[in-house]
């Protein structure tokens, strides 16, 4: 059976779960994703808003654990549900 929750976090960040794996999106864009423990999370790129860079800082506010937006992309690609 396929789990799916969807929670509002405040305007334009939004998380969804689905099974083990939580996908967090601000705006249109997922910038976070946490799979059985392991937070995956996007750098701000230059063209993000000031939302995103701010939602980026809520999710974990330490950026030496950000990966670029191209690794990120590869690793959301490749997860497993």
């Amino acid at each position: 059976m396929v789990k799916i929750g969807i929670n509002k976090y405040e305007t334009n960040l939004v998380k969804f779960e689905i099974n083990d794996c939580t996908f967090t999106f601000s705006f249109s864009t997922c910038i976070a994703f946490e799979n059985k423990g392991d937070l995956v999370i996007s750098e701000a790129s230059q063209t993000d808003l000031a939302p995103t860079k701010s939602h980026l800082d809520k999710i974990n506010p330490d950026k030496s654990i950000r990966i670029s937006r191209e690794l990120f992309e590869e690793k959301l690609k490749g997860l497993t549900l």
